[in-house]
């Protein structure tokens, strides 16, 4: 029976946004942080991730597990930079997922939203505190890369 190690911890942010054409409705984003961080700080990149359609923001924990596990203090050389990942926000379309389930009593009164309106939660989070002084990469695919 193999273990294996977390490499990250996360947290989910529930979020409105400006300019919102649906009253009430809401924005998830889950920020994962990798454990093992070689400086405190905004030291490393950013990524902003979203996905393709009939997805969710967890889509991509397999892959930033391997991806977190690349580059850790221990494999570095001496003098060597690699541009280590800092943090990591999944932001959910607003009728996918846990967003759905939050967004539900909005949804069942209009259209299920467009994606103007992930646009807009994506904008306000990278202009938000939250991503203050990071380096940001947004990382999209299919539907996904509309909304970056």
């Amino acid at each position: 029976m193999s273990t294996t190690t977390p490499v990250f911890h996360s947290t989910t942010v529930i979020f409105t946004y400006p300019g919102s054409t649906i009253p009430g409705l809401k924005a998830i984003a889950k920020c994962y942080v990798p454990f093992n961080q070689p400086k405190p700080g905004n030291f490393g990149l950013t990524l902003i991730l979203t996905y393709c359609i009939s997805a969710h923001k967890e889509i991509w924990e397999p892959i930033l597990e391997n991806l977190l596990k690349l580059h850790t203090p221990k494999d570095l050389l001496p003098g060597q930079q690699v541009p280590l990942i800092h943090k990591v926000w999944s932001i959910e379309w607003q009728h996918h997922g846990e967003s759905a389930i939050l967004n539900h009593p909005v949804l069942t009164k209009v259209c299920n939203g467009t994606c103007c309106e992930w646009v807009l939660a994506v904008k306000h989070l990278v202009q938000s505190k939250m991503a203050e002084g990071h380096r940001l990469v947004g990382i999209s695919h299919s539907a996904g890369a509309c909304a970056m």
